[in-house]
């Protein structure tokens, strides 16, 4: 089984979010062997869902004194903040063999790949977050407009902390994921984003953050470059793809593009 693999350095957030768009319009208009692209953010940009409301929860005015530019994804829910961090994008037919045609069981395949990737880093403990937060009903209540202040289904957690998120959209013959894996955060930074209209507090809402967020150098106590993430990554995703496929290789063409 042949994925292609590609990895893109730090690109502006219109040709990240291009470049998924256009992988799974090619995927849906010629269906062809899965892709992983991983790439970076050359600054820090809020993307937004597409049915996300920008006027009422994002503070525009200081996006534009801050310089955050504000770009829209292909795929739902809430906003996030991509900035020291490893994004994944995931883009295969519908069918395939290696996911299953429901949109939770695909995210869950692609959860199961995230986790190995994990495990190449040495991260140890980290679930499915339908496992670790499913009895947490304080968050389950008042979502917030940041993504990482709630996990869905199927996103990882540590801890009872959400490490990564995702979100996916699926068309007639073809479904792309894809999702944010944060090296740092910078929590304080990430909640001036916002505006809030539920009667909270900026410290209510940043504890809220504290609480229910965490990054991969604090998971593992060092600092992880953005090549070490993508080369374990890389890694997980053949090596969980290989187990599924009954021992089959998984071998990645790669690609490298960017800086």
């Amino acid at each position: 089984m042949t994925w292609k693999y590609i990895q893109d350095g730090m690109c502006d957030g219109e040709a990240n979010m291009a470049a998924d768009r256009a992988l799974l319009e090619a995927m849906e208009s010629a269906p062809t062997r899965p892709v992983l692209r991983l790439y970076g953010w050359s600054r820090p940009t809020l993307s937004v869902g597409y049915s996300q409301s920008e006027v009422s929860e994002i503070d525009l005015e200081f996006c534009q004194e801050a310089g955050i530019p504000i770009v829209q994804r292909p795929t739902g829910g809430q906003a996030v903040l991509h900035d020291r961090e490893l994004t994944y994008c995931v883009v295969a037919p519908v069918p395939h063999p290696q996911f299953p045609s429901q949109l939770r069981g695909a995210y869950e395949r692609v959860a199961l790949a995230l986790l190995a990737g994990l495990n190449e880093l040495g991260v140890r403990g980290a679930v499915m977050a339908k496992d670790s937060l499913k009895n947490n009903t304080r968050r389950a209540v008042n979502r917030s407009p940041i993504c990482f202040a709630n996990a869905g289904y199927f996103e990882i957690a540590w801890e009872g902390k959400k490490l990564i998120g995702s979100a996916q959209k699926r068309t007639r013959r073809a479904f792309l994921q894809h999702g944010s894996i944060p090296l740092e955060l910078d929590r304080e930074f990430m909640n001036s984003l916002f505006v809030e209209d539920d009667g909270q507090s900026s410290r209510q809402t940043l504890a809220r953050l504290n609480d229910s967020t965490v990054s991969l150098s604090e998971v593992l106590g060092k600092k992880v470059g953005f090549q070490e993430a993508a080369l374990a990554f890389k890694a997980g995703f053949e090596r969980f793809f290989m187990s599924a496929s009954n021992g089959a290789a998984v071998d990645m063409e790669t690609t490298f593009r960017g800086q």
